[in-house]
């Protein structure tokens, strides 16, 4: 491994190698409700913003919240640890869905360009 080099980027790079178009995890579902998200498929998330608006107060449906989408799963993976109830599952896989449809939809928008990464590989 000699004359060879190891680099590890943070989650943070991909903002600034999409030119700010992938989200911090404080602007996730500000970004989930810019790309229509919620306004097309609301119900598809009613139990996750039950769960958001009942242990963080929080409306996930309002423009421009922010809030920290990691703080809110590791909240549900310390409840699920606790207790495996169905409901909670349910909750992780709509949560789990919804970051889900952000990156895919986000990725099909990143062209190949000579973003940040490129420029520190070089």
């Amino acid at each position: 491994m000699q004359g060879k080099r190891l680099f590890i980027l943070g989650a943070g790079a991909s903002i600034g190698h999409t030119n700010k178009l992938f989200p911090s995890i404080n602007k996730f579902f500000m970004k989930a409700d810019e790309l229509g998200i919620f306004s097309k498929e609301k119900h598809e998330f009613k139990k996750l913003a039950d769960y958001i608006q009942e242990f963080f107060g929080q409306n996930i449906f309002k423009k421009r919240i922010k809030m920290n989408i990691e703080t809110i799963f590791t909240h549900l993976e310390i409840q699920l640890e606790r207790s495996s109830g169905g409901n909670l599952i349910g909750i992780r896989e709509q949560l789990l869905n919804l970051i889900r449809l952000v990156l895919i939809k986000l990725a099909s928008q990143v062209r190949d360009q000579d973003g940040e990464y490129k420029k520190f590989a070089k």
